[in-house]
């Protein structure tokens, strides 16, 4: 775990993100099981195919909208900018990129989802319990295609201990990386991308017992440690030795080890993240609610505001440093009480920021089923700011240093 190219901590593991989709309902519309789509166009088709065949199912769901919270921006929007071949912060000119051609054609992929053709279920969207829903239909048989990260085959539709089982999960649900919209356009040049999430341990460069607290990162870290910690659920690990040993049982993880976390990528470490994160959650859910997706990425749109002034570069960094002591969130608009429920929200695999945050989403992370609260957290903070009077659009990111 490095911040400015110093190293501060250890990871204690990572997931990515993928395409679930259910054989049995590809089968009936003439799909291939072992289907692996080469560009969004092609996932498009399926989608349109499966509608064809089967007008009950819900060919394709991807999470969108301010309810969702992070979940849209982490198995959404960000995994669908790398596969168009940007990012949503530039590290050369330390600027958002905000509405650039690339995030004007994601928000075109989701009006394609949600608009005339009604490939997916827009209600889902702006639903308080829409995630949850998706899970519970995926698992019935009644959406096709699910993007989410490996959460999701872990610990929602697991068949032993799901939130959703699916007792034939083995035999009936595919995976498949996440294509560019042009073979070899995704970010980095590859044909596939990915978004990864995590926690981990730091040492506090000011402590007194550095030395001390390194040693027991050792320990921790150490495959006997790590062996252990993984218990009896595969689980993608910090060590590629242990991963090599226990993925073994599970293909599914061992695909995200082996092919997706090579093409992956990771949210900025950077405090005002937040705010970005909600500005792209509203244009999201401006294009599912009927805006173009030219205007949805130019406008102040949705029901999350986002707060305060931009600082500079600088101080970004001063605020996200490891060992230096973490402002107040009222900073940038949060109520007193936002930092502590910050603290102590769970999150889903993407644990450096959760699943989500304001007032209300806080409320919904504690009751979602089958999310666990990470041991740590990172410096990188959370989905989202309590309500302000400034609203920041996804179009005003390009003028304002992060």
């Amino acid at each position: 775990m490095m911040f400015d190219g110093e190293r501060y901590g250890v990871p204690s593991g990572t997931d990515g993100r993928v395409i679930y989709f259910n054989k049995e309902i590809f089968a009936e519309a003439g799909l291939p099981e072992d289907w692996q789509p080469a560009t969004v166009d092609e996932v498009l088709e399926a989608a349109r195919t499966i509608k064809e065949s089967q007008p009950d199912v819900t060919p394709i769901q991807l999470n969108a909208g301010v309810a969702m919270g992070e979940a849209t921006t982490m198995q959404g929007m960000l995994p669908l900018l790398a596969a168009a071949g940007a990012e949503i912060y530039d590290e050369e000119s330390s600027m958002w990129t905000g509405a650039t051609p690339e995030m004007v054609q994601v928000l075109e992929t989701y009006a394609t989802v949600y608009g005339d053709e009604g490939l997916g279920d827009p209600d889902l969207q702006v639903r308080q319990d829409g995630r949850d829903r998706s899970f519970l239909e995926f698992s019935e048989g009644k959406i096709a295609m699910l993007l989410e990260s490996d959460y999701f085959w872990r610990d929602v539709i697991n068949p032993e201990a799901g939130v959703a089982p699916m007792e034939n999960r083995d035999e009936v649900v595919g995976w498949a990386s996440i294509p560019g919209y042009e073979p070899g356009g995704a970010l980095g040049g590859n044909d596939a991308a990915s978004m990864s999430g995590g926690g981990g341990f730091l040492v506090n460069p000011n402590s007194e017992n550095a030395e001390m607290a390194w040693e027991l990162l050792k320990f921790m870290n150490s495959k006997e440690s790590v062996t252990q910690g993984a218990g009896d659920t595969p689980k993608i690990t910090q060590r590629e030795d242990v991963n090599a040993e226990i993925l073994d049982v599970d293909p599914m993880l061992k695909y995200i080890a082996e092919e997706v976390l090579p093409v992956t990528h990771y949210r900025p470490g950077l405090a005002q993240y937040p705010q970005v994160s909600v500005a792209m959650q509203e244009a999201s859910e401006a294009v599912v609610t009927g805006t173009s997706a030219d205007d949805a990425a130019r406008l102040p749109v949705g029901i999350g505001a986002i707060a305060g002034t931009t600082p500079s570069t600088e101080a970004e960094r001063e605020r996200s440093r490891p060992g230096e002591q973490r402002p107040s969130r009222t900073a940038i608009g949060a109520q007193p009480q936002e930092a502590e429920r910050e603290r102590s929200r769970p999150g889903d695999g993407a644990r450096s920021q959760g699943d989500g945050c304001g007032a209300a989403q806080a409320e919904r992370e504690r009751s979602r089923p089958g999310e666990r609260a990470p041991a740590s957290r990172t410096a990188t903070g959370c989905g989202g700011a309590a309500p302000t009077e400034e609203r920041l659009s996804v179009s005003e990111l390009p003028r304002r240093n992060a």
